[in-house]
């Protein structure tokens, strides 16, 4: 299981933005994965679709790269990629498997799960495995350049906890916290968890 990392993205409110348009931007997030789908924005490559990445035999050959097809009778069959189509889609995509492509272009290995969304606050918390999709909100924000979109995130295991507001497709404004920090416990609440409170230091022996 991969660590959670816990996200908030929200369209913090500005002059001269009009809720249409934010209602735009929260529409476009909605796909077949719920409320907040990357591939609405930077969909997965149809060449990348499906295919598996390992190690595995087909016909007594080892092979790294394969899909899955199920017959009629419920079995699965193995089918290899070719080597001139890994080599392609590397050139093409630079990755040969939908994993690698959306650590690539969403910086993060798999769609946003678990969601709460208040679009009454144009925002919604979402969970993503190990890191944030820091690439997918700056696709976003190229997007909709007009519009700041604002990131938080934690991941207490690898002790990332930062906030990034994104304009014009680039990260506009960026502040890394301290997980024992008042403000990294700030951006920890805001993004629905609570951390650990400190312990007390010992004190000193003969004190």
């Amino acid at each position: 299981m991969p660590n959670l990392c816990c996200n908030l993205l929200s369209i913090p409110p500005r002059p001269g933005v009009l809720s249409a348009h934010i209602d735009t931007v929260i529409r476009s997030l909605r796909g077949p994965n719920g409320p907040l789908d990357f591939e609405t924005i930077l969909p997965i490559p149809a060449d990348l679709q499906d295919i598996h990445r390992g190690g595995t035999l087909i016909d007594g050959e080892y092979h790294t790269r394969w899909r899955e097809e199920r017959l009629p009778d419920g079995d699965v069959k193995k089918l290899p990629i070719s080597p001139s189509d890994l080599v392609r889609f590397r050139k093409e995509y630079r990755a040969d498997n939908p994993l690698e492509w959306s650590i690539l272009h969403w910086g993060t290995k798999w769609n946003a799960e678990t969601y709460d969304a208040d679009w009454d606050f144009n925002a919604i918390r979402f969970d993503t495995a190990w890191t944030p999709p820091r690439k997918f909100v700056q696709a976003l924000s190229r997007k909709f350049p007009d519009l700041q979109l604002e990131l938080c995130y934690v991941e207490p295991g690898c002790e990332m906890n930062s906030r990034i507001i994104f304009y014009r497709g680039e990260e506009w404004q960026r502040e890394d916290y301290f997980m024992e920090s008042d403000s990294g416990r700030e951006n920890a609440e805001r993004v629905g968890i609570s951390l650990p409170e400190p312990e007390d230091e010992p004190e000193p022996v003969g004190a």
